[in-house]
């Protein structure tokens, strides 16, 4: 929590950062801890920044651990997913995700130079002809990334 504090102490007014954590296994069981989430809580309620968004790093190379409940006894499965939070000093931290645009799918292609038909989505969602984009960059990514924004 000090290193927190000094973290918020000295970002800019806009400033965030992101914070990459892994869970761990409680001493002794084959039980999950839960302290990466009362830290997330405590980032919160007692520092006081903001949860700007939550994603999560899929590593399919990460190590089967603990050894003892995933390879030994075998009654774990291997986690590949830590997450990542981007945690902010202010509800409206300086940000861009024109960094991170990927390349448009074939589908989106071919949208782009088609044009949208008005529908409404089995959802309830009204897509309208105002939905048309003009090429924007790229897409954006999902909140599953091996590449941090």
């Amino acid at each position: 929590m000090p290193f927190a504090t000094e973290i918020k102490r000295i970002l800019s007014a806009d400033g965030s950062f992101v914070l990459n954590i892994g869970g761990s296994y409680n001493s002794g069981t084959p039980t999950k801890s839960i302290y990466h989430f009362k830290l997330l809580i405590a980032l919160i309620e007692e520092v006081g920044f903001h949860l700007a968004q939550e994603c999560f790093w899929y590593n399919p190379a990460k190590m089967p651990m603990p050894a003892e409940w995933v390879t030994v006894r075998r009654i774990r499965v291997r986690d590949s997913v830590e997450y990542v939070w981007w945690l902010s000093k202010t509800p409206w931290p300086k940000a861009s995700n024109l960094a991170v645009l990927k390349e448009y799918s074939e589908d989106m292609i071919r949208l782009n130079r088609n044009g949208v038909r008005g529908t409404v989505r089995p959802s309830g969602h009204v897509i309208r002809r105002s939905f048309d984009k003009i090429d924007a960059g790229g897409s954006i990514g999902t909140g599953v990334t091996n590449r941090l924004p």
